[in-house]
């Protein structure tokens, strides 16, 4: 016999919980820039883990961004399709 502790089940949350009604009411601004937000912050994480796979090259990389693009093509073997779709 199963006893009446186990035998219930929690009911599903009726909505949002405190933490997620807040994380909510702190974002406030237009949902476009959320999503310009969102691709600029994935586009620098990018770049970043770029940087941390090609640091062990020899020469630092220039600053421009075109020409580390070329310099990681071209000094630390970036594969071309990589490289042709950052430069669109």
């Amino acid at each position: 016999a199963t006893s009446a502790a186990t035998s219930v089940q929690a009911a599903p949350p009726s909505g949002p919980g405190p933490l997620t009604r807040q994380v909510r009411g702190m974002r406030r601004d237009d949902p476009e820039q959320s999503v310009q937000r969102n691709v600029s912050d994935a586009f620098a994480s990018f770049m970043r883990r770029l940087d941390d796979v090609y640091q062990s090259s020899a020469t630092d990389p220039p600053a421009d961004f075109r020409e580390r693009l070329d310099h990681w093509r071209s000094v630390c073997g970036l594969p071309e399709a990589v490289h042709a779709r950052m430069h669109r």
